[in-house]
């Protein structure tokens, strides 16, 4: 059969990890600064309930009915939907893909950081801008 979590704390850190991304941990702070800070929580916390607790309930409560991943759910529903299900495997693919590329920059920067001086603090004598072109790598 399908595996099953061992406990229920182990099911809440997984559905978190996979609902908090790197948007939450970089992109959000940035933008709640540049425009206007608590402003931009009101739209983000109702988004949040109105979209994403019931997206969430709702994918929760069909994999737990039909005890399966997104194909599986969806073609039981009908088997026209399958498609559904497998674009979203497909999305997710797509998102792991993203994730490694912005995880492996981060790599590069953290080691080209070591560096002294800093391979972004360089400025291009001859005509005084900077040589970000080519610095890292």
């Amino acid at each position: 059969g399908r595996d099953r979590w061992s406990s229920r704390t182990t099911f809440i850190l997984g559905a978190v990890g996979s609902a908090v991304g790197l948007g939450n941990l970089w992109r959000f702070p940035f933008l709640t600064y540049k425009y206007g800070g608590g402003t931009f929580l009101i739209p983000y916390i109702l988004a949040f309930f109105v979209f994403g607790v019931p997206l969430l309930f709702l994918e929760l409560t069909l994999g737990r009915t039909f005890q399966g991943g997104d194909p599986v759910c969806f073609s039981a529903m009908h088997p026209r939907l399958v498609g559904i299900g497998w674009m979203s495997a497909y999305g997710s693919f797509l998102v792991v893909t993203y994730y490694c590329v912005l995880i492996s920059w981060v790599v590069i920067y953290f080691v080209e950081s070591f560096q002294d001086p800093l391979p972004w603090d360089i400025l291009d004598n001859a005509n005084g801008s900077d040589k970000l072109d080519g610095a890292v790598g």
